[in-house]
């Protein structure tokens, strides 16, 4: 019976991430931004985001957002990703046999 090889050490990861929101009448706006390293150099990489809400009523909130990861390996692509959208929060009563 052949032995069994040993286990790859695990990855180590490590990351620093700061973030925040700021309310101003019905609009919030919120950033983040972090660094994450690994022991695998193709993991590395910075990224931030922004984006800001718009309360349309107290349930229906638009939005629009835009996040940029910059890959610390010159192989990959830095990414870009915008996000537009509508909102509507919606109450769900339970069904029968649930407490209210």
């Amino acid at each position: 019976m052949a032995a069994a090889l040993p286990a790859p050490p695990p990855e180590r990861t490590r990351g620093l991430g700061i973030a925040g929101q700021l309310d101003f009448g019905n609009n919030v706006l919120i950033a983040h931004g972090g660094r994450r390293t690994t022991d695998l150099a193709a993991a590395e990489l910075d990224e931030y985001a922004l984006g800001v809400q718009h309360g349309l009523s107290k349930r229906t909130h638009v939005y629009a957002g835009y996040q940029h990861v910059d890959f610390k390996l010159d192989a990959l692509e830095d990414a870009d990703t915008v996000a537009l959208g509508l909102r509507h929060d919606v109450q769900v009563l339970p069904g029968p046999g649930f407490p209210r």
